[in-house]
């Protein structure tokens, strides 16, 4: 799905000015209806109905026919100038197929960015987390000492709300081991 653009510059364009509300609205709906179905700028004479809220219009599609803004076709209407640029007379929409071709760039570039970061992904410790062991058999397993000799809790949340807490500071977060049901992946999350 695309979004139809609306140039600011129509605003105030001779072309436009005196373009009735029943035709702006008709023709603006279309650049939209036609941007999210991809049909490049055709709308058939079924979808004429949802342009314009008391049904199909027929004045105000003379009136875009007139501006040179759509044409009739076989079974409907075709917005003239539907990827042209919009300072050279054109509407300036996107191709159906150029809206493809982006989505799947934006897709594979995504798929590109997830698989590195899977790759990269570093695993969690999952013995001695502080090198020390003399603080292993002393029991300081997933503490730490910030700048004030405090100890400060890092991965159990034994250590929140004890006696390392003060209250105009800010806690650490307090993180749990899980295995992330979608990947397999060993993973953090915060839970305090």
């Amino acid at each position: 799905m695309t979004d139809g653009r609306i140039a600011g510059h129509w605003i105030g364009d001779p072309r436009f000015d005196e373009m009735s509300v029943d035709a702006w609205c008709v023709f603006t709906k279309a650049i939209t209806w036609s941007n999210e179905r991809g049909t490049d700028g055709k709308v058939p004479m079924r979808y004429l109905l949802l342009l314009h809220p008391e049904g199909p219009c027929q004045p105000a599609h003379d009136e875009l026919e007139a501006m040179n803004l759509w044409v009739r076709v076989q079974d409907g209407y075709q917005l003239q100038g539907w990827n042209v640029d919009t300072r050279s007379g054109g509407l300036g929409q996107e191709t159906a197929i150029r809206v493809r071709e982006q989505r799947d760039r934006r897709k594979r570039t995504q798929q590109a960015y997830r698989d590195r970061k899977k790759k990269d992904q570093v695993s969690l410790p999952t013995g001695d987390v502080t090198g020390n062991e003399a603080d292993n058999e002393a029991g300081n397993v997933g503490q730490d000492e910030d700048r004030t000799g405090r100890g400060q809790a890092v991965y159990s949340s034994e250590y929140q709300n004890s006696e390392f807490d003060r209250p105009d500071e800010p806690r650490l977060p307090v993180f749990e081991d899980f295995v992330d049901p979608i990947t397999g992946q060993r993973r953090q999350r915060r839970v305090a």
